[in-house]
Formats: structure tokens, sequence, C-alpha cells
């Protein structure tokens, strides 16, 4: 694992050693303390220069658990060295670059991954279950909120290293957004409000996306909420649902009890067709998916769960949000 910070150590550590089938060989990272944490955390090897990391003909593939700024150029490298990947999201900050990743990965014979966990979380997969019962009808309107109020520090803070909360859990929202509706989002229209003092990303976002079949999509995230909206409002032709809260996981993984993550009954979702109300008990999320699918993917052959493909939409509503933010226009989604 390259990498030791907030996600490394929180999130991938802990989900890649619950994994049967898959061992960490190690960490790297160039600060001394992380690699005495990883260390006291793992008793696992350490490397300070990811060339070394490279070069090692044991280690079959990395996990990027790095800043977004350089992903690109590390998930390069280890494609070269010949070994599989597994990069967090968002993969790019360019979405140019995406093709000079595919076309790395196929010379090199090895797969990348995406890191989209939240595919696994509960709240989405009972909003996708929701749809395949088709309850709701004819899916109008889905809004997005998670956010809340704090400041980002290190690279998480700069725009450059990839920081800001549309990068982060807008990367989520927008990827779970474009895996729920039925067809492509074409614009997108947002607004991005000043940085906090001596910071340079938005202190707080609201994106609202137009898909092709006339449907809309609006997330909202930031730093100033302290008060949050619904995680998800959805608005069909037939009913409506909406829930708060979030996924119990991350918390239960950091706390060292992944399998113990059970969400508070208060936050089950709400259905309504104007008529009838009724509570909608949330679908345990389930993490571990992931990981067990890389493994199968690698191992068998199985498909790959996150391929490059798939977050090239996510990506290029990105670049387009930052691009309305900018100009004050609606702007095209493009993608390559």
């Amino acid at each position: 694992m390259i990498g030791y910070g907030q996600a490394g150590r929180g999130i991938h550590a802990p989900l890649i050693r619950l994994t049967a089938g898959l061992e960490l060989a190690g960490v790297c990272t160039r600060d001394p303390g992380r690699r005495a944490t990883a260390v006291a955390d793992l008793a696992c090897h350490t490397w300070d220069d990811y060339t070394t990391v490279l070069a090692d003909p044991t280690i079959d593939g990395v996990v990027l658990a790095t800043p977004t700024a350089d992903h690109v150029s590390q998930a390069l490298a280890a494609l070269a060295a010949g070994k599989h990947v597994v990069v967090d999201k968002p993969v790019c900050l360019d979405p140019a670059d995406l093709d000079r990743l595919a076309a790395a990965e196929r010379a090199s014979g090895r797969s990348l991954v995406v890191f989209h966990n939240r595919r696994w979380d509960g709240d989405y997969l009972t909003v996708r279950r929701l749809l395949a019962a088709g309850v709701l009808g004819q899916l109008r309107v889905v809004e997005m909120g998670w956010g809340a109020r704090g400041r980002p520090r290190s690279w998480r803070a700069t725009r450059a290293g990839g920081g800001g909360r549309v990068y982060d859990l807008g990367a989520h929202m927008i990827d779970q957004l474009c895996q729920l509706m039925p067809s492509p989002p074409l614009t997108v229209y947002a607004r991005m409000h000043a940085p906090l003092p001596d910071q340079d990303v938005e202190s707080h976002a609201h994106l609202v996306l137009g898909f092709r079949d006339g449907a809309t999509g609006v997330i909202e995230t930031g730093y100033l909420a302290a008060l949050p909206r619904p995680r998800f409002r959805l608005i069909g032709s037939d009913a409506c649902f909406e829930k708060h809260g979030l996924d119990p996981q991350e918390e239960a993984l950091r706390s060292g009890n992944l399998d113990g993550a059970r969400e508070n009954e208060a936050h089950y979702g709400w259905l309504s067709d104007g008529t009838t109300r009724s509570r909608v008990p949330t679908v345990p999320g389930y993490w571990r998916g992931f990981y067990e699918a890389v493994r199968d993917h690698l191992v068998t052959g199985a498909p790959n769960p996150v391929p490059l493909a798939s977050v090239r939409t996510p990506v290029a509503v990105i670049a387009a949000a930052f691009r309305s933010a900018e100009r004050g226009t609606v702007e095209p989604i493009l993608v390559a």
C-alpha cells in the first residue's frame, strides 16, 4: 500500500486484512512517523521509496492511498512495472488522463481498479433495490447531500492537490448518481462558494445535473453545513423516498469492528406515495465486497468491480462542474 494517511490506515489496510486470499505485504511512505505507525498497527514491512516497491518481483499489486494529484503518475509507473493497481477515488483530476491510464492498462496486461467503496453503502444499495422494484415509477429527481462543518487539512486543503469536498465526498455522490440514473448526464450547473480563510478549496458546492431523459440530479457538499440535508431524496412519478444519516461502516471499520456496523433505525428511510407513508429498512452495506471482488477478479478472472471505463462520466462531471463554477454557465459534460 502506498500512503498511510487517513484513507490508507483507516480504510484500505483493515479492508485488505479482512479479505481472505489477499495479503498486505507492506506499506510505503516517505513519512518516518507513519512508517512506525504502520509497523505498530500491522507488524508489516515498510518502504520509504516507491521505486523499490515496484522493483520487487514478489509484489503483485499496489494500492494508491495517496493525494489525488499523485494518482496518475504513480499508477502509470506501477502498470509499467507489471503491477496491478487499486487507485483511490477520484482516479484523476484531468479527464484527458483517463486515456493515458487506459492505454497503459492495456499495454501492461494488468488491471486498474478504482476504489469506489461507496457502491457498497447500505443506503445506496437500498435505493438501488427500490428502483429495481419499480416502486418509485419514472425517476425524475435525485437529490444527494453530504457535508459537515469543519476545515480540511494538509493536501486536502489545496485545489492543486485534489482537495476539497467536490473531489472528496462529491466524487462518491456523483459516481452513485451516475450509476442510479437510467440515462447519462448531459449538462451541469455549479455554484461553488469562496474558500475558507487561508485555503483555496470551495467552502460549499451545489451542483445541478441535467440527464438525457429529462431527469435532474442535485448534489450538495461542503465544509459549512452544521445541519445535514437528506443523504438521499428521490422523486418519482409514483412515489418519493427520503433518507437521512450516513452509512455506519466507516465508523465501525475505524473502531476495528466492521461486521458490527449497525444503522440506527431512526435513520431508516421513508417511502410515500402521497397517501401512505412507510419505513424502509436499510439494506446492510458490505464494504468487504470491494476487495473480495478485486481478489476474485485477479485470481479467477471475475469482472473488474470498478473498471476505469465506469468512472469516465463522473470524472467528466467534476471537470465540467469546476468550469461551470468559474464561468457562471451551464456546461456540457464531455465524455471521451
